[in-house]
């Protein structure tokens, strides 16, 4: 994903959430010759915001809320702008269930989802050794589900649900509980054309399926309790919006040698034991940027093996 849908992610959160106050932080990974680590750059932009708010919505960047006035296809219903701008003091809100692409599986928890910081960190955050596309997601799910916090979802999406289960017309239904063509998708792939890309190319995490069986064991310390990276640079965007590039860096796991952007997936550096959490870095909702607090600023290493795309993933915290 590239900068270029940013611009319109914030027209659009700006219109929806204009009542609340909030600030758009999106987290984008350096040049480092790894595959993209969306849990990862989701836990570095919740770390250095952590301390000055309360909601965070982790967003895909390239999943484009509606607002009036768009064509009829992506117009909004009434309802969204209060799912952003919404507490979920119930339990985690999936505002992406509104998307119809995955409304028939009820364990799919990805694309949009909100959190109280105290949720998050009660189920220590995304996992961090997901490198590639898919997986981290279905960890988040099922760490929600072991702290036994109750997923929200647009009560729209869920009576739709509901009737298709039970009656088979719940489809038929969708737009008038306001459960399809809220977000759209700034790929224009369907589902099975964009698992096809994934499948032909180096950008699907190929450990998913090991990485998941591991979550009894481990996810109780892969998350935010061992979460490493350098803080590379900030960029003010406008007054709502910082860019910030972090440098993920290797977790000390067997994934780590997965991690390569390059086909032949040569082995990464594997350390011991965890490495220290970085110093966060302050984020400040006044005026958009990022202030370097703790010490001297880290930079990261360039990688004569770097890719020429960067990857990033937004984070619009209320």
């Amino acid at each position: 994903t590239t900068l270029e849908s940013s611009p319109r992610l914030m027209t659009h959160y700006a219109t929806l959430v204009a009542r609340t106050s909030f600030h758009i932080f999106i987290v984008e990974q350096s040049l480092d010759g790894r595959k993209f680590n969306r849990g990862k750059l989701l836990n570095a932009g919740f770390d250095m915001a952590r301390d000055d708010f309360d909601v965070f919505i982790f967003h895909d960047v390239d999943l484009l809320p509606g607002v009036r006035g768009e064509p009829k296809h992506v117009q909004t219903c009434d309802d969204l702008g209060e799912l952003y701008a919404h507490v979920p003091r119930l339990g985690p809100m999936h505002i992406a269930r509104v998307w119809g692409r995955y409304n028939e599986n009820p364990h799919y928890f990805g694309g949009i989802v909100a959190f109280t910081r105290q949720q998050f960190v009660k189920i220590n955050g995304f996992p961090n050794n997901f490198w590639g596309w898919g997986g981290e997601d279905n960890e988040l799910y099922s760490r929600v589900v072991r702290k036994k916090l109750t997923v929200q979802a647009p009560i729209g999406c869920v009576l739709s649900f509901v009737l298709d289960y039970w009656l088979g017309y719940g489809s038929l239904l969708t737009d008038l509980f306001g459960c399809r063509g809220t977000i759209r998708d700034l790929e224009e792939l369907e589902l099975e054309e964009k698992l096809a890309v994934l499948r032909a190319s180096k950008w699907k995490c190929t450990v998913k399926r090991e990485l998941l069986k591991e979550h009894h064991r481990t996810w109780k310390t892969n998350g935010l309790k061992s979460l490493y990276y350098e803080y590379v640079d900030a960029e003010s965007l406008n007054d709502c919006c910082t860019k910030i590039t972090v440098h993920l860096g290797p977790n000390g796991h067997w994934s780590d040698a997965r991690s390569s952007l390059e086909r032949s997936e040569i082995p990464t550096e594997v350390s011991s034991s965890p490495q220290p959490q970085t110093d966060r870095s302050q984020a400040s909702e006044a005026n958009g940027s990022v202030d370097q607090g703790h010490g001297e600023e880290k930079r990261a290493p360039q990688d004569a093996s770097s890719s020429d795309e960067t990857h990033e993933e937004a984070l619009a915290i209320q």
